[in-house]
């Protein structure tokens, strides 16, 4: 019996041999079937793995020589040496990406050529030519967007720890600052915060007040009260325990007697019984009215310390410096006030809103009323236990 004729495969039927062997998964029938022994067929099928230069190639075997020709046109001319070859599977070499190998080994699979197959080529995870990216949803809770955005709305100068606490507080709805702060960023409602400038370190830069009653600030401000009347002149008076404003008053002029008015009003509201054994201090800055002989003769038969700050340094008397600005944003500079008694009324109603709704972070964010209750409750049990 004479020897089979060699037949000369070409490089594409060598590789649908190979992708058949794999697919049926019995190698003797496809070998037997196409009449080729099974260590060729491997043989083919290590190439393939492998990547080489010439993987399944449609060249002429020689004696103890190698195969030379081109490669399968599937895996390119270049590819096996790049892709396979010469690097390592877990870093690629060759200026190669993840990228153009997975793009291109998922194109193979889209014209017919098995996923097994083509990874093993590419020296890939299969599991990767079946991942397709999908649009990213989100999983957070809308169900309060538009009563945050509505609190925004009704309060412009609120920063979204205190739109929470309002929500929380006002409004009884299960929010936390996390939640505010993402809404508020979404729809642009994000307060801008004013940059730290650096600050040369004065005497009285911060007061400490240890219970109410103790030290007051008072300052002056003016106020646009319309066209017809004009600037008007608000002079108050902050406690600087509770943050509460315990006096206050408005009119045409800067007078002692409109800064003498304030100050009554808040030995009144805050000690009836009278002011002489309080040991109360009041600081103001160095304004004429707060310096003259007859703000200082009142102080004087009230019993009440006066001290200065220094000259040129607000931060001596930053707790009503910051009530005011807080003031301007919220309810000056977004009203227009058409006469001097249409401006009080706006005033007195925010800080009627000031001292018993609105939350300050000075008192851990209670309102400087419940702040003032909350000392005067501390107050009295140490006066029982003594």
């Amino acid at each position: 019996m004479g020897r089979k004729p060699r037949v000369d495969r070409s490089p594409e039927e060598k590789w649908q041999i190979v992708q058949e062997g794999i697919k049926s998964g019995n190698v003797s029938e496809t070998c037997r079937r196409h009449g080729i022994a099974p260590n060729l067929f491997y043989r083919w099928k290590d190439e393939a793995e492998q990547g080489a230069k010439a993987a399944l190639g449609g060249e002429k075997r020689c004696r103890g020589g190698n195969r030379e020709g081109p490669s399968h046109p599937a895996v390119g001319t270049n590819a096996g040496a790049e892709v396979a070859g010469d690097r390592n599977p877990k870093k690629r070499r060759g200026g190669v990406s993840c990228g153009a190998v997975h793009s291109q080994a998922r194109e193979m699979v889209v014209q017919g050529y098995t996923a097994t197959l083509v990874a093993a080529t590419l020296v890939i995870s299969r599991s990767s030519l079946y991942y397709r990216k999908r649009p990213r949803g989100s999983r957070a809770d809308r169900t309060y967007d538009e009563q945050i955005v509505m609190v925004c709305g009704e309060k412009l100068a609120y920063g979204y720890r205190r739109v929470a606490w309002w929500l929380q507080r006002k409004k009884g709805l299960p929010v936390n600052r996390k939640r505010v702060l993402r809404v508020m960023r979404e729809r642009g409602l994000l307060v801008r915060s004013r940059r730290l400038r650096a600050r040369r370190k004065k005497e009285w830069g911060r007061v400490e007040a240890a219970e109410p009653n103790q030290i007051w600030q008072s300052d002056m401000t003016k106020i646009w009260a319309g066209p017809a009347v004009g600037w008007a002149y608000l002079v108050s008076v902050i406690d600087c325990c509770t943050r509460e404003i315990v006096g206050w008053n408005l009119s045409h002029r800067c007078r002692t007697e409109d800064a003498l008015a304030a100050v009554e009003q808040a030995v009144l509201e805050r000690l009836p019984e009278g002011s002489r054994e309080s040991n109360l201090t009041l600081t103001t800055d160095n304004g004429t009215q707060f310096t003259s002989s007859r703000f200082l003769e009142t102080l004087g038969r009230l019993g009440i310390t006066h001290r200065r700050t220094a000259y040129h340094h607000p931060e001596g008397n930053s707790y009503i410096e910051r009530f005011h600005r807080s003031l301007k944003e919220e309810e000056v500079w977004t009203a227009e006030y058409r006469g001097l008694e249409e401006a009080r009324a706006g005033i007195a109603r925010w800080i009627e809103e000031y001292n018993h709704d609105r939350p300050h972070r000075g008192v851990q964010n209670r309102t400087p009323h419940e702040a003032f209750l909350a000392f005067a409750g501390v107050l009295k049990n140490e006066a029982l236990t003594v």
